[in-house]
């Protein structure tokens, strides 16, 4: 239950965790027929590049390290 008071528009909010955004990942898929991929977790390297590469041609590369690298 959330409590309402003046100072909740001040309160930081957590970030979602691993468990939460794959939660969320999964109910935009079910409810809206949205995929969200992290290319990390695409185990089949060509598939992964095509994301990669679909994405960038959608979106700009991404800021940073590169994500996509696996470690």
């Amino acid at each position: 239950m959330k409590l309402r008071s003046s100072l909740a528009k001040h309160q930081l909010n957590q970030p979602a965790d691993d468990e939460q955004l794959k939660t969320m990942r999964r109910k935009a898929w079910r409810e809206q027929g949205v995929a969200m991929l992290r290319p990390e977790d695409v185990q089949d390297d060509w598939t992964r590049q095509v994301i990669v590469n679909t994405a960038e041609k959608l979106y700009g590369k991404r800021k940073g390290k590169a994500c996509d690298e696996r470690s």
